[in-house]
């Protein structure tokens, strides 16, 4: 809940601490809930067959074609089948956190660095594993280009290793970063008009100019809210197909 600033929302509070060694957050339980639900949707998708969730199986379904197609024309037929079911459930897991996250009173799992690093460091040491085991040793040649003397070899080599290290940061920069941009326009846009609303309509100065301005800026408010829908689905698409491109390049 907002207070005093559109920042408060990214705030990680501490709700329990039993020990130095354990510690209830807002970030444990939103990641315990979002593990419930999908387990109970997976249950009733498999047993609960002509039941009022069958809109569920039947979208998640659609979402699982589209996205197999998909993967099998980045990926290529044969490696497609390895990799498909975990670029397809990290996607499920950013796209399904940046919705929650536009609810009211809920916590922006995706805002945090900590978070979205963790995701692209481990994708990035799992490519950088998955390259030394197939090519072991002549991995390291894919860092610097055949045919060039040595005095710019180790300019390009330490230029070519910066930029894959920094693929780890690009990464959970780019989704960190669009989430908290667009929730705080969402909250300094809605804190703005309820402004203008309620200091109209309690000082006794509400107007036709007011209330046309409140109109107008509840129709800005809603074209926001889901082009902010489109930008959830959106990031979680490019993390995934980012990742993907990195992961052609040893295969």
């Amino acid at each position: 809940m907002i207070l005093f600033s559109p920042f408060e929302q990214f705030l990680l509070d501490v709700l329990f601490i039993k020990n130095s060694y354990f510690i209830v957050t807002e970030q444990l339980i939103f990641l315990c809930g979002w593990v419930a639900a999908w387990f109970f949707l997976g249950i009733v998708s498999v047993y609960g067959r002509g039941s009022r969730f069958n809109f569920f199986v039947s979208g998640f379904h659609v979402l699982y074609t589209l996205f197999y197609r998909m993967m099998r024309g980045y990926i290529g037929p044969v490696y497609y089948k390895r990799f498909f079911p975990f670029f397809f459930y990290l996607f499920v897991f950013l796209a399904t956190c940046n919705l929650l996250s536009l609810l009211p009173f809920t916590f922006t799992l995706t805002s945090h660095f900590f978070v979205s690093l963790s995701l692209s460091a481990t994708i990035w040491f799992t490519i950088l594993f998955i390259g030394v085991s197939n090519y072991g040793v002549a991995y390291l040649r894919l860092y610097y280009p055949a045919g060039i003397n040595t005095l710019l070899m180790f300019i390009l080599v330490l230029i070519e290793t910066m930029s894959v290290i920094s693929r780890m940061f690009s990464l959970s920069l780019r989704l960190t970063a669009n989430m908290i941009a667009g929730h705080l326009l969402l909250d300094c846009l809605c804190i703005y008009i309820s402004g203008v609303f309620f200091n109209g309509y309690y000082l006794g100065s509400f107007s036709f100019f007011s209330m046309f301005q409140t109109v107008l800026l509840l129709g800005i408010l809603t074209g926001l809210f889901v082009f902010e829908l489109f930008v959830c689905f959106l990031q979680a698409y490019i993390f995934v197909i980012l990742s993907t491109i990195y992961l052609l390049e040893i295969l």
